[in-house]
């Protein structure tokens, strides 16, 4: 499903997108950073730290679920990215 097609679907008008930090990954970022302006979001586009994201679902899941590449990984480092965006916005109110 196309993402931007989505994201008007749902009417969406903020989005928090994970960005890793460390500068050794600014590669990464530029990549990232590249695909949002391809959405043309006309939303606020917030940044949350992702470092060591994966890993921690990885953690969280041992014993749940076997890790391979079917995207329950990702999907819950996307949940661990919204938690920390959603905790500092508690953390500033």
């Amino acid at each position: 499903m196309d993402v931007l097609k989505s994201l008007n679907e749902y009417n969406i008008n903020l989005l928090v997108v994970g960005l890793p930090l460390d500068e050794d990954k600014n590669n990464m970022q530029k990549r990232i950073k590249h695909f949002i302006s391809l959405l043309d979001f006309k939303g606020e586009i917030r940044w949350q730290n992702e470092d060591f994201s994966s890993f921690e679902a990885k953690e969280l899941s041992k014993g749940i679920f076997k890790h391979k590449k079917d995207g329950r990984i990702d999907s819950l480092s996307a949940y661990i990215i919204l938690d920390r965006f959603l905790l500092s916005l508690k953390v500033k109110g």
